[in-house]
């Protein structure tokens, strides 16, 4: 059996039996193009659904091409981030020859701003054999993680806080920077290193926490109490967009190592 005729009556018939599964799963072909994938898959990419993702023909060969990044991308490709992600999708790319060229099995986390959503991703290729011998495919299997999660088992104490489980937070209440603040302070962050994160004075930043603890209902200015509330209201698990860079990050020493001589010899 020849490798197309493998890959659509083999490969993608069985795995359209998936298609509808709740977990994120693609087929990529040699040319690099994404031939099938879970419904889930296909609305993380801002499609309807795997058919019409399919049609689209994704390939990352064309990692350079500015009009499918806005496709793929939305609003969260821009001047900013634009160099960036065509970077990063370059990489994902390699990584994916890489996998064709050696059979290995590699993981990688993908920061990549999918259809305007900011989330990470753990994606893992696995290559796929015709006959045990040539590799027709690779699979990807994808989980949305938090890289900060381990914020999530840690515990403030409650005692300095009044009725802190009836807060309710509206973003919309909230300026860009000060959401930048809310987020640093919950995961423990001093003044001084807000500041440089952010790339103003620690002024600055002091008066938007006497400013944070007053829509609060904090008395005066208290880092302490503001970053146990910001943490207790849940802003330590959403990144702000304006701290938020797109990134993909390979662990595998081979493949990085793969991928830096590939970019090496462009």
């Amino acid at each position: 059996m020849e490798i197309k005729e493998y890959l659509k009556e083999v490969i993608i018939k069985n795995f359209n039996v998936l298609i509808d599964k709740n977990f994120y799963s693609s087929i990529i072909n040699k040319d690099n193009e994404i031939v099938c994938c879970t419904n889930l898959s296909a609305k993380a990419f801002g499609f309807n659904n795997s058919d019409e993702l399919a049609k689209f023909k994704l390939s990352l060969k064309a990692y350079e091409d500015k009009e499918i990044a806005k496709h793929i991308f939305k609003g969260a490709y821009n001047r900013i981030s634009a160099d960036n992600i065509h970077r990063y999708v370059h990489k994902i790319y390699l990584l994916q020859k890489y996998v064709f060229s050696t059979g290995a099995v590699v993981s990688y986390i993908d920061m990549l701003p999918y259809n305007n959503k900011f989330k990470t991703y753990i994606v893992t290729l696995i290559p796929l054999y015709c006959a045990g011998k040539e590799i027709v495919a690779l699979q990807t299997f994808s989980n949305e993680t938090r890289i900060f999660h381990f914020q999530d088992y840690l515990a403030y104490s409650k005692k300095s806080i009044n009725k802190v489980d009836e807060i309710h937070i509206n973003e919309n209440e909230f300026s860009e920077r000060e959401l930048e603040v809310l987020f640093l302070l919950s995961h423990g962050l001093t003044q001084e290193q807000c500041a440089q994160i952010q790339g103003i004075s620690r002024s600055t930043v002091a008066t938007m926490i006497k400013n944070l603890c007053a829509k609060f209902g904090v008395a005066g200015s208290n880092s302490k109490v503001l970053q146990q509330m910001a943490f207790q209201s849940g802003h330590h698990k959403i990144i702000p967009r304006s701290l938020w860079k797109p990134c993909v990050i390979i662990t595998e020493p081979e493949a990085v190592s793969y991928i830096n001589k590939e970019l090496a010899e462009k």
